[in-house]
């Protein structure tokens, strides 16, 4: 699969970024489940584009730095509903937005998930970028959404998405951090994925799905495994590759 996936990489992103407004910054926004590879997505298409348009300057933001902090989480009563679109900082979004149309600086205090909360000490400067890779829960809803120029759902199986959460969980070493046995925490965090990410997910991420202008489905390797082009994307049959007729 990994010819559909350079594909999307030099075709695609190059298509993205000879056809936008060269005025404005470019807004690739990367939308899909938890722990379905947002990030390390994110990731390969800055280096993609950095190796496309290395004078370029091109910044990554994960929506998870719009959060609030886990103290007014738990203060308003809304810890067992982060990730929900409740759960973010709407005035931090607002101020995001209005920097990025108005193109002015703004500084952003970001999400660690070494910590699994907003990290005070760890600010990131947003300053006029040329393209933005926005990746997140949250990007296929307003006020992000509009600011869009390009959005990409990722989607994979059900079964290995839960599998990689689960992966990653431990990779960030939560059962130490918490203190749990292995076992204890596999049950822990199996119970927070079916009662809290698949239920974010099934109310407010998967509708949003049919608003991407592309749906990669990923496999277990997190190759693209298939390219479906949704109707709101705007390409001629002409300029279609024969690759999304296999």
């Amino acid at each position: 699969m990994k010819k559909l996936t350079n594909y999307f990489y030099h075709d695609m992103l190059t298509s993205i970024i000879h056809k936008s407004n060269a005025s404005n910054p470019i807004i690739i926004g990367i939308c899909g489940n938890i722990s379905v590879g947002k990030s390390t997505f994110a990731k390969n298409t800055v280096r993609n584009l950095k190796a496309n348009f290395p004078e370029k300057k091109i910044k990554t933001i994960c929506t998870d730095s719009f959060l609030q902090s886990n103290q007014y989480l738990k203060q308003h009563g809304l810890f067992e509903q982060k990730g929900f679109p409740v759960s973010y900082d709407q005035v931090k979004i607002e101020r995001f937005k209005s920097a990025i149309l108005n193109q002015k600086a703004v500084e952003l205090t970001a999400y660690d998930h070494r910590i699994a909360d907003i990290n005070p000490a760890k600010v990131v400067t947003v300053n006029r970028p040329d393209i933005i890779v926005l990746e997140g829960l949250i990007v296929l809803q307003e006020p992000l959404k509009s600011l869009l120029t390009k959005s990409i759902f990722l989607d994979a199986n059900p079964q290995i998405v839960q599998e990689w959460y689960i992966k990653r969980c431990f990779d960030l070493k939560l059962d130490q951090k918490m203190k749990l046995q292995p076992e204890d925490f596999y049950s822990y965090a199996l119970q927070t994925w079916e009662n809290v990410d698949v239920r974010n997910y099934l109310i407010n991420v998967e509708p949003v799905r049919s608003q991407a202008d592309l749906v990669l489905q990923l496999d277990s390797e997190h190759e693209v495994q298939q390219i479906q082009i949704q109707s709101s994307y705007q390409i001629k049959r002409e300029e279609r590759h024969e690759i999304f007729d296999e």
